[in-house]
């Protein structure tokens, strides 16, 4: 194993550790601009967090409830209803009863929250888009498909990680 933490397999190795410092790089980069957007939003980290897995969850048809999201972002109940009563307060969030059950709540990313975010980050969805304009579609989907294998094995590491006895 070498300084970047990278095993020895069956990738060349210098092919291995460039790849590994580009990962370094790209996660340091995100998590500069997210920290930015954190601070001039007065959000913490676990807020942002939390404001991402509501999205994400949203953007896939699936809302979470706020039980879903303390499981997502690792806190227990009571910090977890903290954290949503903050958000929400702060027009962040958004809780709608499920029209199905009216027992269950679901968590919305707020219209006027999202718009914030959307400008924030709208100069990297177009860094992105002529970035992946230079390759082929074959190309992005090979991207695409390593980026998505890449980020099942680190949320799989993750999850072990916080398994007690198995570190």
């Amino acid at each position: 194993m070498d300084e970047t933490g990278v095993e020895e397999t069956g990738v060349e190795a210098g092919s291995l550790r460039r790849i590994t410092r580009a990962h370094q790089r790209l996660h340091s980069a995100t998590e500069q601009v997210s920290s930015a957007f954190a601070s001039l939003q007065g959000l913490h980290q676990i807020d942002l967090e939390a404001l991402l897995a509501v999205m994400n969850a949203e953007r896939a048809g699936s809302p979470l409830t706020p039980g879903q999201l303390g499981a997502a972002v690792r806190l227990s109940s009571a910090a977890t209803t903290g954290l949503v009563d903050r958000l929400e307060r702060a027009g962040h969030l958004v809780r709608r009863r499920d029209d199905e059950d009216r027992r269950r709540v679901h968590l919305y990313y707020a219209d006027a929250s999202m718009k914030v975010a959307e400008q924030f980050f709208g100069p990297l969805g177009k860094i992105s888009s002529d970035l992946l304009a230079r390759y082929t579609p074959q190309e992005r989907e090979l991207i695409t498909g390593y980026l998505e294998a890449a980020a099942d094995g680190m949320a799989a590491h993750a999850r072990a990680l916080q398994e007690p006895g198995d570190n």
